[in-house]
């Protein structure tokens, strides 16, 4: 009796790793543990905003960085789904002081309990317009906790998030 119920256990958990994707060989296939949503919520000559929601399981650290500054929230997860939420808010807007042009830009982490970012201020030269300092590079998907996702380029400066 005790070689037939551990023949049926061998089986059941044959048959349980086959549906959960495993060949027996590998660990059974998982989705991607991040998902970002874009939305680009104003796109216009001297205005750009844009929001990126984030979605994860657990408790993690999110970085958004720059060349010359960065931001790192601690993002929480909600005690009853588990999973854990922020926003990615990019805005950019062109000023002009005189005859001259400047560009501000705001990158920001946003969650629940705060939010970690500030703005910085760029002469536009010349004849420039802000569609020639910023492009939005992040688009929505699944990615992996770790992975590099490039945000923006703005000033010739990349604008880079992860997850950990």
């Amino acid at each position: 009796m005790n070689r037939f119920l551990n023949s049926w256990c061998v089986v059941l958990s044959l048959l349980w790793l086959i549906a959960a994707g495993c060949d027996g060989m590998t660990a059974p296939k998982q989705s991607a543990p991040v998902t970002i949503t874009v939305d680009r919520m104003i796109e216009q000559t001297d205005l750009v905003v844009v929001r990126a929601h984030v979605v994860f399981p657990g408790e993690r650290k999110v970085h958004l960085w720059q060349k010359t500054d960065s931001e790192t929230a601690a993002v929480q997860p909600d005690p009853k789904t588990g999973m854990a939420e922020c926003e990615v808010l990019l805005v950019a807007d062109v000023i002009k002081t005189g005859e001259a042009s400047h560009a501000r830009w705001l990158h920001a982490i946003r969650n629940r309990t705060g939010q970690a970012g500030g703005p910085a201020t760029h002469v536009i030269p010349g004849d420039s317009k802000l569609a020639d300092l910023l492009q939005i590079q992040i688009q929505s998907g699944d990615y992996q906790f770790g992975q590099e996702i490039e945000v923006a380029i703005f000033h010739d400066e990349p604008l880079r998030l992860r997850i950990e």
